[in-house]
């Protein structure tokens, strides 16, 4: 069975540093603007407010109404990178892998169903018998390499790790690039989320829209993941928000999810409160609901409801302290 995780910002949260939009924000603020249009960069966004990292992303688009030409977004651009890069950076250096992290993250990689609901847990439990062994890969959406730092406490066995008896991991895909790399993927899904037409050229396209950087840069890591989400079984996501700069890959999920009797298991989180049956409930159907929208699946049948799981607040990932 091909088991494919998809792993957001959330991932690092889980472990303790502090990569969140709101984290970046403060940071950046807190940076001495290089000039007048880095200075107005700063007054938007303070004015903006943005919570997540597909907010600022969007807002990179809507950013193109606010400059006069490519050159002051490229500045933008770069100005943002290149911060980001060193707050992730100091952030990923705090971060020291121990055998309690690596505990948690095998177990939540080899039995990520073992965190749901009894219910779930049983259906996901039917689904993945007698189709040993498993074979799991990794798109992450992060820079960091915080969980290579974790993986690389284990054995390597050929050209994958072996986690337990019939259960290896075999690749780890940044998708966005990493901090060691010449540069990181910033920016917007295609060109209908930028709002300014009159800038949109080959170099703008280059500079934010994500899909057409990575088709560009030939370096085929999308057309890797996007085979490793065609040839998936079992499909995770966990610290991802789902958000329309990424629906490249929502809409390639939702095109497998439609061909195939692929489960999907999403782990969702929030700051609130639930307390009450009806509201968890309210809860799972409302990320079904954004998952499948997100997807492209505009009128899903009961049927393809039940292919996804929703585990809320749950504890996998989590080292036991």
């Amino acid at each position: 069975m091909n088991i494919l995780f998809i792993l957001g910002n959330g991932f690092d949260i889980n472990l303790g540093l502090h990569t969140g939009y709101q984290d970046f924000y403060e940071y950046y603020l807190k940076q001495p603007a290089k000039d007048s249009v880095i200075a107005r960069l700063k007054k938007y966004l303070e004015k903006e407010r943005y919570t997540t990292w597909a907010d600022l992303e969007i807002g990179l688009g809507s950013y193109t109404l606010e400059v006069e030409n490519i050159d002051q977004m490229r500045a933008v651009y770069y100005d943002l990178g290149d911060e980001l890069r060193k707050f992730l950076k100091k952030e990923e250096s705090s971060f020291s892998a121990t055998e309690e992290i690596l505990n948690a993250i095998t177990k939540g990689l080899g039995d990520p169903h073992s965190f749901l609901p009894l219910g779930m847990r049983d259906s996901i439990s039917a689904f993945r018998s007698g189709h040993l062994p498993f074979h799991i890969d990794i798109i992450s959406f992060n820079y960091t390499d915080t969980l290579e730092k974790i993986i690389q406490l284990l054995p390597k066995t050929n050209s994958s790790i072996q986690l337990s008896n019939q259960t290896f991991l075999r690749t780890i895909r940044h998708i966005h690039m990493r901090l060691d790399d010449d540069d990181i993927i910033m920016g917007v899904n295609d060109e209908s989320q930028i709002l300014n037409k009159d800038l949109i050229n080959d170099e703008l396209r280059g500079l934010i829209v994500k899909p057409y950087i990575n088709k560009e840069l030939q370096n085929l890591i999308d057309i890797e993941c996007i085979r490793l989400i065609r040839n998936a079984d079992l499909i995770c996501l966990f610290g991802v928000s789902l958000g329309k700069t990424d629906l490249l890959w929502w809409q390639t999920i939702g095109d497998r999810f439609q061909k195939a009797p692929v489960r999907i298991l999403l782990f969702a989180y929030d700051k609130g409160a639930i307390t009450r049956n009806s509201e968890r409930i309210f809860k799972y159907a409302e990320c079904k609901s954004l998952l499948l929208d997100r997807m492209g699946i505009a009128k899903p049948t009961d049927e393809q409801r039940d292919r996804i799981y929703v585990g809320y607040k749950t504890s996998i990932f989590k080292a036991k302290k």
